[in-house]
C-alpha cells in the first residue's frame, strides 16, 4: 500500500504540475487575448470617430453644395433677366429709331424742339448690357451751344412708370 500510496503521491505531484501549466498557459492566453480585445476596440473606436468626422465633412460638403446649387441658380436667373432687359432695349430703341425714321420728313422746325431743347437725332445704341449701353445721337444745328444741353433717359420696366 506504501508503493500505491507513493505512487499517487507522484502522480498527484505530477498532475498538480501539469495544471500549473495549464494555469501558466492559459493566463498568457488570456493575457493575449485581453490585449488584441483591447487592441481592436481601440481601432473600433477610432473608426467611430473617424466615420462620425466624416458624416460631419459630408453633411458640410451637401450644404455647400446646395448653396452653390441656389448661387447657379440666381446666377441663371440674373443672365435670363439680363438677356430680357436687353432685348427689350434693343425693342426700345429700334421703336424709337423707327417712329423717328418714319417721321422725320413730316417735322417741322418747330416739332424739333421739346420744351426749348432740340430732339436727338441719329440714335445709335451700342455696347447693351443688363445694366448700361451707348447711347449716341446727333442734333440739327439749331444755333444750340451742346455743352450747355444735358438730356436724362428714361427706362419704363414693365408694368411700372418711367
Amino acid at each position: 500500500m506504501e508503493d500505491l500510496t507513493k505512487s499517487f503521491l507522484k502522480k498527484h505531484e505530477q498532475l498538480l504540475k501539469e495544471e500549473n501549466a495549464l494555469k501558466e498557459q492559459l493566463q498568457i492566453e488570456v493575457t493575449k487575448s485581453k490585449e488584441n480585445l483591447e487592441n481592436y476596440l481601440s481601432a473600433s473606436i477610432n473608426n467611430i470617430k473617424l466615420s462620425e468626422r466624416l458624416n460631419k465633412g459630408i453633411e458640410k460638403m451637401k450644404d455647400k453644395e446646395e448653396n452653390i446649387i441656389k448661387i447657379i441658380s440666381y446666377v441663371s436667373k440674373a443672365n435670363q433677366t439680363q438677356n430680357q432687359m436687353i432685348n427689350l432695349t434693343k425693342q426700345l430703341m429700334q421703336n424709337i429709331k423707327f417712329n423717328f425714321d418714319e417721321n422725320k420728313n413730316e417735322i417741322n422746325i418747330e416739332k424739333y424742339i421739346f420744351n426749348g431743347f432740340p430732339i436727338p437725332e441719329n440714335i445709335e445704341i451700342k455696347d447693351i448690357t443688363y445694366n448700361s449701353c451707348n447711347i449716341k445721337w446727333y442734333l440739327k444745328d439749331l444755333n444750340f451751344d451742346s455743352n450747355k444741353i444735358k438730356y436724362i433717359i428714361e427706362i419704363k420696366k414693365e408694368n411700372e412708370n418711367y
